[in-house]
């Protein structure tokens, strides 16, 4: 088949060719346009631009020709020109992104070491107290009344009364940045509140815990019907365990679900993973 290129004369006519193509058809050219562009991406480790996307351009269309759709060249060469600068703009958005996030790390790893390690001494003094020894203190909540938190840390966590972050960490007023909801779960209220604490308060580290005996883990597990706005949790964790049935995996399945989450939205902190021993009070960093 020819390649027909587009002009003035034509441009109404194979505007309309393209629109009339059957949707599959539509989703077939821009399935085999995205493999092909991600399979440059990983060969070359560079963004197509000038000859190589000429050439990209021209591999599809060979493509789409074999998968016996008739269109115009011209119009497949105007569509995929928009579509690989999309593609680019996002991919150097994304390189972008990476290399701000990795300068961030680089620069702050003392910062969110030291937070992490005062995690672990927090909890190891909880194992050897009966009470919580955080300060609390009158003074303390006038200082941070006035001048405002300074949080070291964010916790998401689940709501079950068992598990007190403040205590657990030995930690006080102004200390922990805690986001709690039935089953740990880290959905757009979540992000918001985490959003909040890493890009206006400057929290370094994000910690997603989950617990041992987690009662929202266990009726996803058990995949019971669950009627209210609390099914809406259980789907969510359901989707994550799927067919797990041991109680422990389970809850690291759904603690890693959280972690990737918060990874996606590429923030400027380190997120780890934990679990809290209800039982033994020990966390548990993944």
């Amino acid at each position: 088949m020819s390649k027909h290129i587009k002009v003035n004369g034509c441009l109404l006519q194979i505007n309309k060719q393209w629109r009339d193509l059957k949707r599959k058809q539509k989703q077939l050219i821009l399935e085999l346009a995205r493999h092909e562009y991600e399979q440059f991406l990983r060969t070359h480790e560079k963004l197509p631009t000038h000859n190589s996307k000429e050439q990209l351009i021209n591999k599809v269309y060979d493509l789409i020709e074999a998968q016996k759709i008739w269109i115009p060249y011209g119009e497949v060469y105007r569509v995929l020109c928009s579509l690989i600068a999309k593609w680019n703009r996002k991919q150097e958005r994304i390189e972008q992104e990476r290399l701000e996030r990795s300068e961030f790390l680089e620069d702050n790893i003392e910062k969110i070491s030291k937070a992490l390690e005062r995690l672990k001494a927090g909890n190891e003094k909880y194992l050897m107290e009966n009470a919580n020894i955080g300060n609390t203190s009158q003074q303390l909540r006038e200082q941070t009344a006035k001048d405002g938190q300074v949080p070291y840390a964010v916790i998401i966590t689940c709501s079950d009364s068992r598990v007190i972050p403040e205590s657990i960490f030995s930690a006080g007023i102004g200390e922990l940045f805690v986001i709690r909801s039935a089953g740990f779960t880290v959905d757009n209220t979540a992000m918001g509140s985490i959003e909040y604490a890493v890009v206006h308060l400057g929290v370094p580290l994000i910690v997603v815990m989950g617990h041992t005996h987690c009662g929202a883990v266990d009726t996803a597990m058990k995949h019971e019907i669950i009627s209210g706005k609390l099914r809406l949790i259980i789907r969510e964790i359901s989707k994550v365990i799927g067919k797990e049935t041991n109680p422990y995996i389970a809850v690291k399945l759904n603690v890693k679900n959280g972690c990737e989450i918060i990874e996606s939205a590429k923030l400027p902190a380190m997120t780890v993973g934990a679990v809290y021993h209800i039982d033994s009070g020990r966390v548990e960093f993944l």
